[in-house]
């Protein structure tokens, strides 16, 4: 994609606007998918990874690999949140459910659809797993 240097890890909010996580670990916007990283948002602390959660809140893993939240964009992230565990990506799934890639590089997914909920490892076939995408 034309103008997609340099982030390592994308979300797109409900609203359309995409959300990135530089090389420096802050947080960048752009409004499609076309256009240019835009905007670094100010206070955005250090993440390695985001993805969009639910009424528009972004999750996001810190620099100790522990989940933390935003309500929005704009907010300050909140946490460590409680049972975290220790994870290298996240994704929501179209379940409503948190996955996550443990240190371990298998897939998790939270037992229930709150973000303090226990992890869960997925059954078969769970190996090796560096990154995540979830329909």
């Amino acid at each position: 994609m034309p103008n997609s240097c340099c982030v390592k890890s994308i979300t797109q909010l409900k609203s359309g606007l995409i959300v990135g996580v530089g090389l420096h670990n802050r947080l960048w916007t752009r409004p499609s998918l076309f256009s240019r990283w835009t905007s670094m948002i100010r206070n955005s602390g250090s993440v390695t990874a985001i993805t969009a959660g639910p009424n528009q809140s972004i999750i996001g893993i810190g620099m100790n690999r522990r989940l933390y939240k935003r309500r929005n964009l704009r907010a300050h992230w909140t946490g460590p949140l409680a049972n975290s565990g220790n994870v290298i990506d996240i994704k929501y799934g179209s379940d409503g459910y948190l996955y996550g890639i443990g240190t371990d590089k298998r897939i998790y997914k939270k037992t229930t659809k709150a973000l303090t909920s226990a992890w869960r490892i997925l059954p078969h076939h769970n190996c090796c797993v560096l990154s995540i995408s979830v329909c």
